[in-house]
C-alpha cells in the first residue's frame, strides 16, 4: 500500500504532499518529507535551515490525515 494525498502540519504550517516521495518546502524554509518505515509505515520528517533550530526545537511533524491506495 502506498500513502497519498498526505496532508501534514508543522509548526503553524500545514502542507498536502500528493504522494510519499513528495517534499515540499514551507515559507520559512523548512522543507516537509515523508519517511518509507517497515511495514508500510510512514513517518512525516522535517528539514530545518540553518539558524531556525531555536524557533522548530520543540515542533515535530504531524500526519492529520491521508489516503491509502
Amino acid at each position: 500500500m502506498k500513502a497519498k494525498n498526505i496532508v501534514v502540519k508543522f509548526g503553524r504550517a500545514v502542507v498536502v504532499l500528493s504522494t510519499q516521495e513528495s517534499r515540499i518546502t514551507t515559507r520559512e524554509g523548512v522543507e516537509l518529507w515523508i519517511k518509507q518505515c517497515p511495514a508500510s509505515e510512514i513517518k512525516p520528517m522535517a528539514t530545518i535551515p540553518v539558524g531556525t533550530l531555536e524557533i522548530y526545537k520543540h515542533t515535530r511533524p504531524v500526519i492529520l490525515r491521508c489516503d491509502w491506495e
